[in-house]
């Protein structure tokens, strides 16, 4: 696949973005405070991990000594796909951060992205959320535990009201 270059929206003339997914500033040249000239030469961008939102990689671009940190993804999608729809997401086609590839990013809906997620296996739900307190094992056994929700709860360390929620399909509902 030949590469195609595009500039970063919003950014023309200072960072281009590619099809497959690399990001590079522009030469230019600045004044600096003592008067003198400092030219910069083309260069591709070394991305970085957002750890803190889901591993997507992402860009630091400056512009008047003012840096702002970009996902590449978004860069990727305004630049090839243009502008997201209203009530649209970005989504990736095999469901891998850091995959930027202009072919591997489109729109769709929160609800085509949940289901993209749940194709791949990326999406947090049971015991892959890191905030959950119970095992498939434990919820199979509340429900067929006929003690009262108080008692149950308090044998597995949760409220009442979690243990209702898994008897009635709220939550785990597809256990």
């Amino acid at each position: 696949m030949a590469e195609i270059w595009k500039p970063v929206v919003g950014w023309k003339g200072f960072y281009e973005v590619s099809n497959l997914g690399r990001v590079r500033s522009l030469a230019h040249t600045i004044m600096r405070s003592n008067g003198r000239r400092q030219t910069f030469r083309s260069r591709i961008l070394r991305p970085c991990v957002l750890h803190d939102r889901g591993g997507y990689l992402a860009v630091s671009l400056s512009r008047s000594g003012k840096g702002h940190t970009k996902p590449v993804h978004v860069l990727v999608a305004r630049a090839f796909h243009g502008p997201c729809p209203k009530g649209q997401q970005i989504r990736h086609r095999d469901g891998v951060t850091k995959n930027c590839r202009s072919t591997n990013i489109r729109y769709g809906t929160p609800t085509q992205n949940s289901e993209d997620r749940l194709q791949h296996g990326t999406f947090l739900r049971g015991e892959r959320c890191p905030s959950t307190k119970l095992t498939q094992k434990q919820v199979i056994e509340i429900r067929n535990r006929a003690e009262s929700s108080s008692s149950i709860a308090h044998i597995y360390g949760v409220s009442p009201s979690t243990i209702r929620n898994i008897r009635h399909g709220a939550t785990w509902r597809w256990l």
